[in-house]
């Protein structure tokens, strides 16, 4: 299999051999493409709305829209 624009790097290269750890349990594939996955994302993504939206509300609060913790000077003693 080749993706269009990647027919120097075969499809082999994209996938990591790394065997998972031992913690993780193992699970058959589900075969699923990529199609039906995002569809299901809408679902998840109604089922998980108000703690998403309670998310969002505290970032926009913090003024921390990029999500990433915020550093104040004052408070660093890196700064001092």
């Amino acid at each position: 299999m080749s993706l269009p624009g990647y027919r120097h790097q075969p499809h082999k290269q994209w996938v990591d051999p790394t065997p998972m750890p031992e913690s993780v349990p193992a699970v058959d594939e589900i075969g699923a493409s990529s199609a039906p996955l995002k569809s299901l994302a809408f679902f998840f993504g109604s089922v998980c709305k108000e703690y998403n939206e309670d998310y969002m509300l505290c970032r926009s609060e913090n003024n921390n829209l990029d999500g990433q913790p915020q550093i104040h000077e004052k408070e660093n003693p890196i700064f001092h």
